[in-house]
C-alpha cells in the first residue's frame, strides 16, 4: 500500500473512532436521563404499571416527580393532562406493583421551595385489583404555602411578611458572617440547651415573662431607629478603643472582674444597714421636710419683703450708738439697787400675793372713791366721811358669835363691795 493511501486510511479511521466516541457518549447521556426519569420505550426490558389520579388542584406537581409509597420512591409521574377540566396525573410504577379499588393518593410538599411529590396508598387486596382504565378519585390535592397563610389573619400575616423582609434584608451581604455563626453551632448548642431548660422551668412562666419585657423593649425602640444608629456610630471607637492590642488590656480586666465583682457584692452588702438607718431617718424627716416645702413660699415672701426694714437697720443702729453709749454707766450704777429691788420684791412677795387676791375689791374701791368727788353740795363739800361703829366690828372680835349678825365683819376677796353695794343704804352710811 502507498504512502498517500495509508495516510488516507489513517484520516478515515480516526473520524470513525471520534464518531464512535462521540455516540457512545450521547448514549450514556441519553441513558442517564431515561434512566433518571425512568421513561417507558427508552429502557427495555423494564415493566411498569400505569396508574391515573384525578385531584381538585395538582398544584406545583411536574412530569418527573416521584410517585412515593410510605415514603419509598416506587416511580415517577410521566403525564399531566387536563380532562374535563379535572388535572389527572399519570403514574409509572416499578416492577408491576398491584393497586386496588380503594387506593388513594395524595400531593405532598418535598421543601419549602415548591417541589412537590405523590404519595400513593395502593389499597387492600380485599377491595380487588384497580381496572386499567380507571382513574384513582379518592385523592388530595396540593397544599400550597400561599393556601397555609391564607389560614393567618390580617395582623398575623402582614408580621409574618415584615418578619421575612427583615430577615432577609439583615442577611443580605452576611454570607460570611451566617457561615461563621452555623460553624460556631456546635460550640454554641450545648450552652443554648442549658438556657432552653431554664427557660421552660416553671411551665415556662420565666420565658413568658421575658417574652414580654422583650416586646415592651422593642416597642420603646420604635420610631428612634436613628437615635439607635448614632449611638451604634459613636460606640464604633469605643469598641475600637476597647479592643487595642487584640483585646489585651480588656481580657486581662475580665480576667479580675470575678474577683472585684465578689469584693463589691461584700462592699454592697455592708451597705444594707447604713442605708436601712438612712431610710429610716429619712421617713422620719419627711413629715418636716413637707412642711418646709410648704412653709418656703411665706419664707420666701417674708425675706422678699424684709429686704427694705433690713437696709433701715444699720442706720437705726448707728443712731442709736450714743444713746446705748450713755446708758451703759446708768445701768452699771444701777445693779446695786437692782440687787435691793429683787430682795424687797421677795420679802414683800407674801403679802403681796395675800393682798393680790383683794385686786378686784381695791380697783371697786378706788372706782367708788372717783364717783364720790364727782359731786359735791351747795356749800362746796366734795367729799363727806362718817364714821360708823357697828356692833359686829366689836362682837366679831370676841370668841362669842353674836346670832343676830347675819353678815361677815371682814368678808372674803371679792365680797366687800358686793356686801356694800346689796345692804340697805341706811346701811352703808
Amino acid at each position: 500500500m502507498s504512502a498517500p493511501r495509508k495516510q488516507a486510511w489513517r484520516r478515515r479511521r480516526s473520524t470513525l473512532v471520534g464518531v464512535g466516541v462521540v455516540g457512545f457518549l450521547a448514549a450514556i447521556v441519553a441513558f442517564a436521563i431515561t434512566a433518571q426519569n425512568g421513561l417507558p420505550g427508552y429502557l427495555p426490558g423494564v415493566e411498569r404499571t400505569e396508574v391515573k389520579a384525578a385531584f381538585s388542584d395538582a398544584g406545583a406537581l411536574r412530569r418527573g416527580d416521584d410517585v412515593r409509597i410510605a415514603d419509598v420512591r416506587v416511580g415517577y409521574v410521566s403525564d399531566i393532562a387536563l380532562v374535563d377540566g379535572t388535572p389527572v396525573a399519570t403514574m409509572q410504577l416499578e416492577d408491576a406493583r398491584p393497586v386496588y379499588r380503594d387506593a388513594t393518593a395524595a400531593i405532598g410538599a418535598r421543601s419549602a421551595l415548591g417541589q412537590k411529590y405523590l404519595s400513593l396508598t395502593p389499597g387492600t387486596e380485599a377491595a380487588g385489583r384497580l381496572p386499567a382504565d380507571s382513574t384513582i378519585t379518592d385523592t388530595t390535592p396540593s397544599q400550597e404555602l400561599d393556601t397555609l397563610l391564607d389560614t393567618l389573619d390580617p395582623a398575623t400575616r402582614d408580621a409574618a411578611a415584615s418578619t421575612i423582609r427583615n430577615v432577609g434584608g439583615g442577611l443580605a451581604g452576611r454570607g460570611t458572617d451566617l457561615s461563621d455563626g452555623l460553624q460556631a453551632l456546635p460550640a454554641v448548642l450545648p450552652d443554648l440547651g442549658t438556657v432552653s431548660d431554664a427557660l421552660s422551668a416553671d411551665g415556662g412562666a420565666g420565658l413568658s415573662d421575658l417574652l414580654t419585657a422583650a416586646d415592651r423593649l422593642s416597642r420603646s425602640f420604635a420610631e428612634r431607629q436613628q437615635s439607635l444608629g448614632e449611638l451604634v456610630s459613636q460606640l464604633d471607637p469605643t469598641l475600637a478603643a476597647v479592643n487595642t492590642d487584640e483585646g489585651r488590656p480588656a481580657a486581662e480586666t475580665l480576667k479580675w472582674a470575678p474577683d472585684t465583682l465578689r469584693e463589691a457584692r461584700s462592699a454592697l452588702d455592708s451597705l444594707n444597714g447604713p442605708l436601712a438607718s438612712t431610710r429610716d431617718a429619712v421617713t422620719v424627716v419627711r413629715p418636716g421636710a413637707e412642711a418646709l416645702g410648704q412653709a418656703t413660699p411665706d419664707l420666701r415672701g417674708v425675706l422678699r419683703e424684709a429686704v427694705r426694714p433690713l437696709d433701715k437697720v444699720p442706720g437705726v443702729s448707728g443712731s442709736a450708738g450714743p444713746a446705748v453709749e450713755d446708758l451703759t454707766p446708768t445701768a452699771a450704777n444701777l445693779q446695786p439697787l437692782a440687787r435691793q429691788l429683787g430682795t424687797t420684791m421677795d420679802q414683800a412677795a407674801p403679802s403681796t400675793q395675800y393682798i393680790g387676791r383683794y385686786s378686784n375689791d381695791l380697783s371697786l374701791f378706788f372706782t367708788y372713791f372717783a364717783d364720790a368727788l364727782k359731786y359735791s353740795d351747795t356749800l362746796g363739800h366734795g367729799l363727806m366721811i362718817y364714821p360708823i361703829i357697828k356692833p359686829e366690828s366689836v362682837l366679831n372680835n370676841v370668841p362669842i358669835e353674836d346670832p343676830t349678825v347675819h353678815r361677815e365683819a371682814y368678808p372674803p376677796p371679792g365680797g366687800t363691795f358686793d356686801h356694800y353695794a346689796n345692804s340697805p343704804i341706811g346701811e352703808r352710811r
